[in-house]
């Protein structure tokens, strides 16, 4: 007597389509998980790589702000703008191999999403027509903007100015604004205080 009773040996149709629906949605969870997570991933490089870029470009600039003073008896030469600012400096250079610190004309401003730093030294510093020019000190910058901080006289409080014309007295502190141009489009502020003025202010 034959065994009538029959095994299937394959999907039907219905059981194919199911389970590729199931494996369709499982392959876009975890791309879609994939994808965030390396975006993710890229957008904090990217934020770090900026802020590290910003620390060193306002550290710069800070030590250069720091060590600024009076170029004469009459005169500060601090000269600072919005998207500006010239001063005197001690800076570091070598020198037979040793780091001396020499007084500089030191100057910053933004050009074509550049930010451009003068350095003349010695006898260059006090010469107009120096061949010493402007160079490329940090690239990819939206804007820079500079804010003075004096003493207000009527009240005996201290005041924000976008410019600094007194050429008397340097300013108490200087903010500088930093906006990189990338993506992220972050906006990096330090103030820094200028010790020979907070001197001569006490």
């Amino acid at each position: 007597m034959k065994n009538k009773t029959s095994y299937r040996t394959g999907f039907t149709l219905v059981e194919i389509l199911i389970t590729s629906a199931i494996f369709a949605v499982i392959m876009v969870t975890v791309y879609s998980v994939f994808r965030t997570g390396t975006f993710g991933y890229k957008d904090i490089e990217e934020n770090l790589q900026a802020q590290q870029s910003a620390r060193q470009v306002l550290e710069r600039i800070a030590l250069d702000l720091r060590n600024s003073f009076n170029s004469s008896d009459n005169s500060t030469g601090f000269s600072g703008k919005y998207n500006e600012v010239s001063f005197f400096s001690l800076v570091d250079t070598f020198v037979d191999g040793k780091f001396l610190k020499k007084y500089a004309l030191v100057s910053y401003k933004l050009q074509d999403d550049k930010l451009m730093r003068l350095c003349r030294t010695g006898k260059e510093a006090l010469n107009d027509k120096s061949e010493v020019t402007f160079e490329e000190f940090a690239p990819g910058i939206k804007e820079v903007s500079f804010g003075y901080a004096g003493i207000q006289q009527e009240e005996s409080g201290i005041a924000w100015k976008d410019s600094w014309l007194d050429n008397n007295t340097l300013p108490l502190a200087v903010r500088i604004n930093l906006i990189f141009n990338d993506k992220s489009k972050q906006d990096f502020e330090k103030t820094v205080f200028l010790p020979l003025a907070l001197y001569n202010n006490e």
